[in-house]
């Protein structure tokens, strides 16, 4: 949805009472229609910051809502953290069904962001997000939700909001001051389910996306001779003290089933280490907004900007990034299982925790080796030669290790023209989708709107 630049603004000296920033003192259209607008405070029947223990990704404890959960005005639950906190903190703060949660901490454009919890399990949520519990007579959460995130709304936070240690910030008070259309409740309820139908097709037809781009791996390892490996569930295992001797690693993780099957299946084709196509780079770049992981979404090796370009988890700027170019893959090392691989369209910064893959064109097509990375015989690599237990990564060693099918060059280009038409389609798929979502959320705006100007 695009928004109207605001015309330069002068703030009269003497008039500048609460705030000196050019932002607040931005002029506000009046309303003349017959429906009137209350502070969003007069709806809410109880607001709080979240939690600020700190979550790992060990399933292990309660799951914890997070600013990068909230995308396109929904939450997506696929990539949870988890905190242990006493039972009186858990009841502190448990979500209820129709709870809203809005995003305090992230860039101008995003800061302010909110979606609707629903259901009956237990999750808790992040300091980063502010829960509002609405007073159920007066206000529906959904409509509530649905103009949070509407122009109408953004025009109001980016005149409260402030520009903090690099990002930006926008405080209860704030929110509660925020004036709402204040439409009948059965009118809010009558918009709100014509809006969250749109956003239903909307997730059904993304979530048709990924499987698109996650069936590729099997076609890919067709077309190099091989097939996907079937699941490996052994509880115990052995492994010759000569294996282990060569190996380099002598913990329980590396010597896994899965991955040593992995590379067997591998070693059967032409094939040839990471290390060996890539050089992985460490070239630091100081200045710009980064992609995080958060960006890159799992198996599908698609860009995401809808969450913030610095640290998901609001602490300000990412340090240490990574500068990469066009051309270069960059691969997740935080637990690789999520499988992040995206093949750089354009040049740019990233977070330490990708690796940036430099190709040897003259040995690999690009294009190949990322849809190959994507490929779960690799990832039954990866996920097995990580260290750590809070935050498993991949070392740079054990990653230019890892064993890749590399056919002959036409081979490469016939799997790289198949994963492009595919990653293709699927990005067609995916505009169209947001196309007409962007309507819908337009058509929710303006069937609002009219009843108040």
């Amino acid at each position: 949805m695009t928004i109207p630049q605001p015309p330069t603004v002068f703030a009269i000296r003497g008039a500048l009472l609460d705030r000196l920033d050019v932002n607040y003192s931005l002029a506000r259209a009046a309303s003349a229609g017959s429906v009137k607008r209350v502070p969003l405070g007069d709806l809410v029947a109880e607001i709080r910051y979240g939690s600020n223990t700190r979550a790992t990704a060990e399933p292990s404890g309660t799951p914890i809502i997070r600013m990068g959960n909230l995308v396109d005005g929904a939450l997506d639950l696929s990539d949870l953290k988890y905190v242990q906190v006493p039972p009186s903190e858990v009841e502190r703060y448990k979500l209820f069904d129709g709870d809203i949660l809005v995003n305090r901490t992230n860039t101008k454009e995003l800061v302010g962001k909110s979606a609707v919890f629903s259901g009956d399990s237990t999750y808790v949520y992040a300091s980063y997000l502010i829960r509002l519990r609405l007073d159920l007579s007066r206000a529906h959460p959904d409509f509530i939700s649905g103009w949070l995130n509407s122009a109408d709304a953004r025009s109001q936070i980016d005149r409260v909001s402030r520009r903090i240690a690099g990002m930006t910030n926008i405080n209860s008070q704030d929110i509660l001051a925020l004036r709402v259309p204040l439409l009948p409740l059965t009118l809010q309820e009558s918009l709100a389910e014509e809006l969250m139908s749109a956003r239903q097709i909307y997730l059904r037809s993304m979530s048709h996306v990924a499987a698109v781009l996650s069936g590729v791996s099997g076609e890919v390892l067709r077309l190099v001779g091989m097939e996907e490996l079937g699941p490996i569930r052994q509880l115990s295992y052995g492994v010759p003290l000569s294996v282990l001797m060569d190996g380099g690693r002598l913990d329980v993780r590396y010597n896994h089933p899965e991955r040593v099957a992995a590379v067997e299946a591998v070693k059967a084709v032409p094939h040839a280490a990471l290390g060996d196509l890539v050089n992985i780079s460490s070239d630091r770049s100081d200045s710009g907004s980064a992609l995080s992981l958060s960006n890159i979404t799992s198996d599908t090796g698609q860009l995401r900007i809808e969450q913030s370009e610095d640290d998901p988890e609001g602490k300000g700027a990412i340090t240490g990034a990574l500068s990469f170019s066009e051309g270069d893959i960059l691969y997740g090392r935080l637990r690789p299982e999520l499988n992040k691989v995206w093949l750089a369209d354009r040049p740019g910064r990233c977070s330490p925790e990708f690796r940036v893959l430099k190709v040897v064109p003259a040995v690999v097509d690009p294009e190949y080796l990322a849809a190959v990375l994507r490929t779960r015989l690799i990832v039954s690599q990866t996920r097995h030669a990580t260290t750590g237990n809070t935050h498993p990564r991949i070392a740079d060693p054990d990653l230019a290790a890892v064993v890749l099918p590399v056919p002959d060059p036409s081979i490469q280009r016939q799997v790289a023209r198949f994963a492009q038409g595919q990653y293709s389609d699927a990005s067609a798929m995916r505009r169209k989708a947001i196309s007409r979502w962007e309507k819908a959320k337009e058509e929710f705006e303006r069937s609002v709107m009219e009843r108040v100007s």
